[in-house]
């Protein structure tokens, strides 16, 4: 039994149209019902005005008796569509704080200026006290120089001091540093650079004070064929960083 078609052959606008969606961008989805070859004619291409929002999608689906249903997907004007890849429409920013291990013996209280400051020497000397093998000695924090027999030195106080957390089976402790994240929506493919650069001012003005920073992200990915690119990048930050190793962020 075939379906006959009764109403208008015009395209009529759905009640639920149009739908607004909140993510990434505030989207709009207009709907119509009409005969199927006039939705194919009528749907707009990616890039062109509807209603003066820019067309980011449009899609034709095929019902009965000759029907079709016409999508058409609109952005708010923020984003509207850009010929050149190195033009941003959309920043997000984030700053988050990560947190790691380092070996105990770089610790701040033991650096220069610290609390308990440690020399070369004395970093060398709790090195050959770990290697003692008189547990009474070692108790007492004594060790014998390497290629001596019965010569034994004594750690200094500040190196008794790591001395006695490292008995206790402390060898670490937790260190947080910040975490700069960039991510861009482009219409078209963006232009990412090499890692591992440097950069003295802040990625962005949210990013705390007293830091070097170091690029270690540049990434762009896109959702299907069709879909918007995504730069993300993301930078370090050293309280003292290395910049012998590493050359400046153009």
């Amino acid at each position: 039994m075939s379906v006959i078609w009764k109403g208008s052959r015009e395209l009529a606008e759905q009640f639920d149209s149009p739908e607004t969606v909140y993510g990434d961008t505030t989207s709009q989805i207009w709907r119509f019902e009409g005969p199927y070859e006039l939705c194919l004619s009528n749907a707009p291409r990616k890039g062109l005005n509807y209603r003066g929002l820019p067309v980011v999608l449009s899609r034709v689906r095929k019902l009965e008796a000759g029907k079709g249903l016409l999508e058409v997907t609109t952005e708010t004007s923020d984003f509207q569509s850009v010929s050149s890849p190195t033009s941003r429409q959309s920043e997000v920013y984030e700053i988050d704080w990560v947190t790691v291990e380092r070996p105990l013996i770089s610790h701040p209280i033991y650096e220069s200026g610290g609390d308990k400051a440690l020399s070369v020497y004395d970093k060398l000397a709790i090195e050959n006290w770990k290697l003692e093998e008189d547990v009474t000695k070692r108790s007492e924090y004594k060790f014998r120089p390497i290629l001596t027999v019965n010569v034994y030195l004594t750690l200094v106080a500040n190196a008794q001091h790591y001395a006695q957390r490292y008995a206790k089976g402390i060898d670490a402790y937790q260190f947080s540093y910040p975490v700069a994240r960039i991510s861009s929506l482009y219409d078209t493919e963006p232009s990412t650079q090499p890692c591992n650069v440097y950069r003295g001012s802040k990625p962005f003005e949210a990013c705390p004070d007293g830091y070097t920073w170091l690029k270690v992200v540049d990434r762009a990915t896109r959702s299907g064929t069709n879909g918007r690119w995504v730069r993300n990048i993301e930078y370090q930050g050293f309280e003292a960083l290395e910049t012998d190793y590493y050359i400046s962020e153009s």
